[in-house]
């Protein structure tokens, strides 16, 4: 196969991949039978730790998961008179990957969201909290104590 061609496929392979994401087929609207989209903003990132089982199957350690705002349009309209904008989750398997979505043709680059936590580590992230702060408190009522052992007073803090 020519370089070529093996680019066209390539491009072809994205295109696809694309119109699957937002769940278009090739005979959706429109009078050539075509509907067309175009990706508008990455809403939010997620990065998922893969389990071990699922790391063994993919050779990858973790996944990423956008939310990808696109606008669906039919091509076949001189003018875009109706567009109709929608959010769908996509799981890429590389940063790589991610990035080859979302190029524009246009050359008009997209900004990515910082990674967001997922629910889990969110959990995580307050029980932790939740301890610290009941150290925190544990030691300032031990240092009380202390203090009123030592000088036989109570005092308001």
């Amino acid at each position: 196969m020519f370089p070529a061609e093996a680019e066209n496929q390539k491009e072809n392979a994205i295109k696809s991949d694309r119109y699957d994401a937002v769940g278009l087929g090739s005979t959706d609207i429109g009078t050539g039978g075509e509907m067309a989209f175009t990706i508008v903003g990455i809403g939010q990132r997620i990065k998922v730790e893969l389990e071990e089982s699922e790391r063994m199957a993919t050779g990858t350690a973790e996944e990423i998961w956008a939310l990808i705002e696109f606008e669906t349009y039919d091509p076949d309209q001189q003018m875009i008179v109706q567009s109709k904008r929608s959010k769908m989750w996509k799981k890429f398997d590389s940063e790589a990957e991610l990035s080859d979505f979302i190029r524009r043709d246009t050359g008009e680059p997209l900004k990515l969201p910082p990674y967001s936590l997922t629910p889990f580590q969110s959990a995580k992230i307050q029980d932790d909290a939740k301890k610290e702060v009941t150290k925190v408190a544990i030691s300032k009522i031990q240092g009380e104590i202390r203090n009123v052992t030592k000088t036989g007073r109570i005092t308001d803090t």
